[in-house]
């Protein structure tokens, strides 16, 4: 009897099993798979474009572009990372995760199991090469009968197509290892995402740019053929509205802006500063970085900037020292003999957070702090004018990029005469290229000398309080924590 009846419970349960899974089957459309999970499955590659591991978390251009597209859908992003683009790819077409964000450059005719996106960024291919090597391609044709290594078949048939007389040498191996080997000159020759060799050339400053194959190509994201239109169209909408919106472009400048400031002479003699003067100066630096809530490393990238940590640098206006800092600054801030490395340090570092406190609170970082350098270069009351310039422009006074591009005004009588402009004239596109510089000193320290549990702060991410006394006055200021670039 109870053998009957358990026979006939598990009956019953598989029948009422039965009737729910036909009548609420799983759900194609992936919109509402996002939904129900409550989680945007993202299959991507690691890499600089796209997403890596720091000490502190996750970080990379792909990373912070789809992370705002799932807070826009109100979900939580789930990072799905492949071995491989091919195997990305595969992922999504098959269903095993919603959206492929992978720095994809789709063909012009994508697989039929995939539809892209708009684009959001554009790229080509080009040759890296190592700058001993010889001898160095310069056009396409230097390519004959060269041995060019690839990560991808995709760019093993365009190297054919583009390239007949070439080599090519397909690897398994990432861009960013061919990349590596090439710098180590184990490799000749790697066609790479222009991208990725932009980024890597902070690390590796012997490699060089060499021909660019084919055509510019865009960036695009990718979802299922099947099932994937609807998030198709929110991602569209989300890529269209922060490109009107302006945010596009400050990722952009966050991720890509700053890196080409530096040519090869720059970097090597800042390289070679590193080990022979830093050491020096960077207990200093340190010690005034603690006192005031700044990154040393930044602190030490403005410095580099202003005398290339020379404490005896003198300009022809009479500024001097490692922070080249004005008399009338440098009495302001306490500063008795500004060639003290000490003393100078300690006042730049002060001035700098003075000046920080009194750029708008409005203003988001990094931008803020980027105002700041061009303030520290200029001095406040050209930001003010440069700020009003923009406005008038139909441009956002508090947001970075919309102030690089009119800095140049600055300096055209068409512009600087104009009554809304207060203080007139200004080197405006020294401080642009200013601003620019201590960006990629800061970011080759940041690479040099990482910190534990370091993490890169999101770009709405507020700061946080601290209290710092300054000429017995005590004040409540943000800290200065700055961000990664």
């Amino acid at each position: 009897m109870d053998r009957r009846r358990s026979t006939l419970w598990l009956g019953l349960l598989a029948a009422l099993c039965w009737w729910f899974l036909s009548s609420n089957p799983a759900p194609r459309d992936v919109m509402q798979q996002i939904e129900i999970l409550g989680e945007l499955r993202v299959a991507t590659i690691n890499g600089p474009l796209t997403i890596y591991e720091t000490a502190g978390g996750r970080a990379g251009f792909e990373y912070d572009l789809v992370s705002g597209l799932a807070k826009n859908l109100g979900v939580e992003p789930k990072w799905q990372v492949y071995a491989s683009l091919e195997e990305a790819r595969e992922a999504v077409a098959l269903g095993n995760a919603h959206l492929l964000a992978a720095a994809w450059t789709a063909p012009p005719i994508p697989p039929y199991e995939l539809v892209t996106t708009r684009p959001y960024r554009s790229a080509q291919y080009q040759i890296a090469f190592h700058k001993q090597l010889s001898p160095r391609p310069k056009i396409i044709a230097d390519l004959a009968d060269q041995e060019v290594w690839v990560g991808q078949e995709a760019l093993l048939h365009l190297l054919e197509d583009q390239v007949p007389q070439a080599q090519p040498r397909l690897s398994t191996q990432s861009a960013e290892v061919l990349l590596e080997r090439v710098a180590r000159q184990e490799l000749p020759m790697a066609l790479v995402d222009s991208d990725t060799l932009f980024i890597a050339r902070r690390g590796y400053p012997d490699l060089r740019e060499g021909p660019v194959i084919g055509d510019p190509l865009d960036k695009v994201w990718a979802v299922s053929a099947s099932a994937g239109e609807a998030l198709r169209i929110a991602a569209n909408t989300y890529l269209r509205f922060i490109e009107v919106e302006g945010r596009l472009a400050l990722l952009h400048d966050r991720h890509f802006q700053h890196l080409d400031r530096l040519d090869n002479f720059s970097q090597n003699a800042f390289r070679e500063r590193v080990n022979s003067r830093l050491p020096a100066y960077r207990p200093l630096f340190e010690a005034a970085a603690a006192r005031y809530g700044l990154d040393w490393r930044f602190l030490a990238a403005v410095a580099y900037q202003e005398s290339s940590w020379n404490p005896g640098a003198v300009s022809p206006t009479g500024v001097r020292g490692l922070m080249m800092l004005t008399r009338q600054t440098a009495k302001e801030m306490g500063v008795k003999r500004r060639s003290d490395p000490a003393q100078s340090i300690d006042g730049g570092a002060r001035y700098f957070v003075q000046l920080h406190a009194r750029v708008a609170e409005s203003a988001p970082e990094p931008d803020r702090t980027w105002m700041t350098l061009a303030a520290y270069n200029l001095g406040m009351g050209h930001l003010h004018d440069l700020q009003r310039l923009t406005a008038e422009l139909g441009g956002e006074p508090n947001r970075w990029v919309d102030l690089r591009d009119n800095l140049p005004k600055l300096m055209q009588p068409r512009w600087y005469k104009r009554p809304l402009i207060r203080y007139g004239y200004a080197r405006g596109s020294e401080a642009r290229a200013y601003v620019g510089n201590i960006r990629a000193y800061y970011d080759l320290l940041r690479w040099l000398f990482p910190q534990p549990g370091e993490k890169p702060l999101d770009i709405e991410q507020p700061l946080k309080p601290f209290s710092l006394t300054l000429q017995n006055e005590r004040r409540e200021l943000p800290e200065i924590l700055i961000p990664a670039l």
